[in-house]
Parts: structure tokens; sequence; C-alpha cells
């Protein structure tokens, strides 16, 4: 039991750290708006890049905390399913036996940290591989992130979006509230 509370405890924290990341990250995007001197498409590609970014440093605060409660305690562990890429892998190219014998369980420490790494990703974006799988209480830090990276990632296309919306005139000689195909005098 004490080790579902840390376990919660740890991922509440990243949460809450991850959440607050987003939104400062978010801040400080539409702060260029404000600034006319960049062009719409520049604008558009930079508010995209800086939300990848906060989405990157996200998934690497919950990678950090999967690396320190698997190595720390008996939390649980994130196990690799050596058996299930080649499976899913050999359905749609073909056999590829051979693959567990090259890439099987030597993991060294930097192989080990890019797990975690991966893990946190396929968690976030809820992809859901299934060629690591969480063990013991690290699952419910797996469903939090989950459930944090569909909201965080639902956040930034919504920001986009009003952004965009926002922002984007094809027509500059449209009158606000009127669509460009509305540009004809009333008779």
């Amino acid at each position: 039991m004490l080790s579902v509370l840390t376990v919660l405890s740890v991922s509440v924290l990243l949460v809450v750290a991850c959440v607050g990341i987003h939104y400062s990250a978010l801040v400080n995007l539409s702060r260029l708006r404000r600034g006319d001197s960049l062009r719409r498409r520049r604008r558009l590609n930079l508010l995209v890049l800086g939300a990848l970014l906060a989405h990157v440093v996200e998934v690497s605060c919950f990678s950090l905390g999967y690396a320190a409660l698997d190595n720390v305690g008996n939390f649980g562990e994130l196990h690799k399913n050596d058996a299930a890429l080649p499976s899913v892998v050999s359905g749609a190219l073909g056999n590829v036996s051979g693959y567990v014998e090259l890439h099987g369980s030597k993991d060294t420490e930097d192989q080990e940290s890019n797990d975690y790494w991966y893990f946190s990703f396929v968690a976030y974006t809820s992809l859901g591989f299934g060629d690591i799988t969480p063990r013991g209480s690290l699952r419910f830090m797996t469903a939090l992130e989950t459930l944090t990276g569909l909201v965080l990632i639902a956040w930034t296309a919504s920001f986009i979006f009003l952004e965009m919306q926002a922002t984007w005139n094809p027509d500059q000689n449209v009158e606000p509230g009127r669509r460009p195909a509305d540009r004809s005098e009333p008779s």
C-alpha cells in the first residue's frame, strides 16, 4: 500500500509540474502574437515548435520519474517484452527472426535510459505499443501520464487553433466579422 501511495504522490507532483510547464510555455508563446514584426507563418511555426518542445520537456519529467522509481525502490518496473515487437513486425513485414538475438535484453545504461524516455513518449501520447510494459505500482503513474498527455495535447491543439483564428487572415482587406465572400457592397 505504501508503494502505491508513493507512486501516486510522485505522479501527482509530476502532473502539477507538467501543467505548470505547459501553462508557462503557452503564456510565453502567446506573447509572440504581440510582436507584429514576425510574419504570420513564422509565428505559427514558432508556436508549433515551442509547443512541441514543451511536450518533450514534460515527457522528460515523467521519464525521470520512471527512472527514479524503477531504480530506487520496490515500486515496480518497466518490463521489456522482447517477443512483442518481432511478432508485430513479422506480421507486417514478414519473418524477422534474429531480431531478439540482435536487439534482445542486453541493455547498456544508455539504452536503459532511452527505454524510460521511449516508454514515457508512448504513454504520454497514448500510443501503447506494448513492447515495454509497466509492472507493479508504476502502472498508476503510467495511467496518470496518459491522462495528462491527452489533456495537455488537447490544450495545445486548442491553443494553436485559437492563435490561428486570431491571426490567420488570408485576405488583409476583409473587415472584421465579414468573410472574404461577403465583400460585395450591399445594394
